[in-house]
């Protein structure tokens, strides 16, 4: 492994799992071994927190401090373009084939080949997650204001009775 800490963990193909780091990927393949190196623009720490991949075969990575970097099909890594500077939290690509980036208080959809602002549908919360349900509904968690589930095109939020509107 590229280091012992694993901070996160997908598989992408079936088959291959990929093993986040503080500095980079390692992936494991039919017994083999292999490691990625990621590029830093920062020297405060910094970590994969979330790996996704989409049906083009790239690897979506979010790391804290760092932003978010792409790994193409090639082994090429770029940076993903963002108008904040905030931690990169999360990333999912769901079922749909649409990518969904969180970033401090913002929540962004890759739409041709950028990352465009979808606001907060909690307003001012910090976005920690995002996750897709076994029925396709996607799922925002949050550090302090519970949970938002998105139903027929509206983010409907759940949290601590008496916080909300329901």
């Amino acid at each position: 492994l590229l280091e012992d800490d694993v901070t996160a963990v997908i598989e992408s193909p079936p088959g291959r799992l990929v093993l986040g780091h503080r500095d980079g990927l390692s992936f494991l393949e039919r017994g083999r071994l292999t490691t990625l190196q990621l590029p830093a623009d920062t020297l405060r720490p910094r970590r994969v927190l979330s790996i996704a991949a989409d049906e083009a075969g790239r690897l979506w990575i979010a790391r804290s401090h760092d932003g978010a970097v792409v790994v193409m099909p090639d082994g090429v890594v770029q940076r993903v373009e963002l108008p904040t500077s905030s931690i990169v939290t999360s990333v999912l690509a769901d079922s749909r084939s649409d990518l969904w980036l969180t970033c401090g208080s913002r929540l962004y959809k890759l739409q041709d080949e950028r990352m465009v602002d979808q606001g907060n549908p909690l307003g001012a919360s910090t976005l920690r997650r995002m996750v897709e349900l076994a029925d396709g509904r996607l799922g925002l968690a949050t550090t302090t204001d519970g949970v938002a589930l998105l139903e027929g095109g509206a983010w409907r939020t759940t949290a601590l009775p008496g916080r909300f509107p329901q």
